[in-house]
């Protein structure tokens, strides 16, 4: 049981403030918010709602102010303290956060969602200048690019997603954004007389894209890649990034450069920094918990999303599943009548496909329901829409 402060109430700290994170706040607020003191730490006073970041496929730079979600207003609803600095370290001998730029923090319990790393050093060469999707700076970026788009080659690379030998089996990359990114870019192009004057390649070092997804959606995806007219390269290792283009090793061994005009990245992603140095990870960056989230370890410590050792594939709709069956069995803890089963791994994915239509499939075990058309596209607008609007919590949490 955590051991609650001289108010009597338990001293929380939530580290990071996105999908988790934010799903962490809204639970804890709807279940035990005459129990708790939190705390939450974010490195900016915003959070980017960053599915949204696709649309810079559209050219239209403006559009990133509409992703973010303003962290003061969100805190203030839910009567949350909110702390503007990097976490340095946890302490959890001491039950302490070092911070930056303020003295140390102390906690009862400690919720982990600060995600997982940019591994930009492990392809030499590639750095954020290169042109990537996942941050809202670097968004704008591409879609300044396609702003004053006049025609060439743009590729669309993905990066490794390393784990430990221990992990579950995992999706070698990340490519669903790269997939949406290139169908929307291709459609808009289209729409404007421009496509002829475009060549698209999406490159992978995954032997069959988009691992992530069931085979049904798989299928769908390969083919819809097909009738756009885009070279899929699979099984590639990227060696370097120089000004005169990128060197990769093709499945066949052989070496080859590519000249993109333009080039859009997901970044290679390992886990954790704050995790190794705070010896919480299983010697890769990743959180080992239990079935509720909870750290092997540690019974005061929580950890959501991205960072979870058991997060496979990177889903923000996983993160926010992981909160509730978290928060959840704190409340218990705390004396609260809810139920707490344990997490159920699983994966939603909801993929833009272009001209207003979309696809969703959802996997579990050797399950999968796989939806596609203009149903989806409307679904995934207005879950966006609520997200942002909520401020990360929705009127049914998943």
């Amino acid at each position: 049981m955590p051991m609650p402060s001289g108010t009597g109430r338990v001293r929380v700290v939530v580290l990071g403030a996105h999908f988790g994170g934010l799903a962490v706040l809204h639970w804890l607020h709807r279940l035990v918010a005459k129990a708790v003191d939190v705390v939450v730490v974010a490195a900016k006073p915003y959070a980017v709602f960053k599915p949204d970041l696709v649309f810079s496929a559209y050219a239209r730079p403006r559009f990133v102010g509409a992703a973010r979600i303003d962290l003061s207003d969100v805190c203030r609803r839910l009567g949350v303290r909110l702390v503007v600095d990097y976490a340095l370290a946890v302490e959890p001998d001491l039950r302490r956060v070092r911070l930056a730029n303020r003295p140390p923090l102390p906690y009862d319990v400690l919720f982990l969602a600060t995600g997982m790393d940019w591994a930009w050093e492990l392809i030499p060469g590639l750095g954020p200048e290169t042109g990537f999707l996942c941050e809202d700076y670097a968004s704008r970026h591409v879609a300044a690019r396609m702003a004053g788009w006049r025609g060439g080659r743009i590729a669309l690379w993905a990066g490794p997603l390393v784990q430990g030998p221990a992990s579950p089996p995992a999706p070698t990359a990340c490519e669903c954004p790269l997939v949406e990114w290139v169908l929307m870019a291709h459609g808009h192009l289209r729409s404007q007389g421009r496509r002829t004057a475009t060549r698209f390649a999406l490159v992978t070092p995954a032997r069959a894209l988009g691992e992530e997804l069931g085979p049904r959606a798989q299928a769908r995806v390969a083919a819809h890649l097909a009738g756009a007219g885009v070279q899929v390269v699979t099984g590639a290792r990227v060696r370097e990034v120089t000004a005169d283009g990128v060197v990769f090793e093709s499945a066949d061994g052989r070496v080859r450069r590519m000249r993109p005009d333009l080039s859009v990245w997901m970044p290679p992603a390992a886990g954790s920094a704050l995790a190794r140095r705070s010896g919480l990870d299983d010697g890769w960056g990743w959180v080992p918990t239990d079935g509720h989230m909870r750290h092997v370890a540690l019974p005061d410590l929580y950890a959501v999303g991205d960072i979870n050792a058991v997060t496979v594939p990177k889903r923000g709709h996983t993160a926010m599943v992981q909160a509730r069956v978290a928060v959840h069995h704190l409340a218990r803890r705390l004396g609260r009548r809810v139920q707490a089963p344990p997490y159920r791994p699983s994966s939603l994915s909801l993929l833009h496909l272009g001209g207003g239509r979309a696809l969703l499939d959802w996997t579990q075990g050797r399950q999968e329901v796989m939806w596609e058309g203009r149903g989806p596209h409307l679904l995934k607008r207005a879950f966006s829409w609520a997200y942002r609007r909520g401020g990360g919590g929705l009127p049914l949490m998943p």
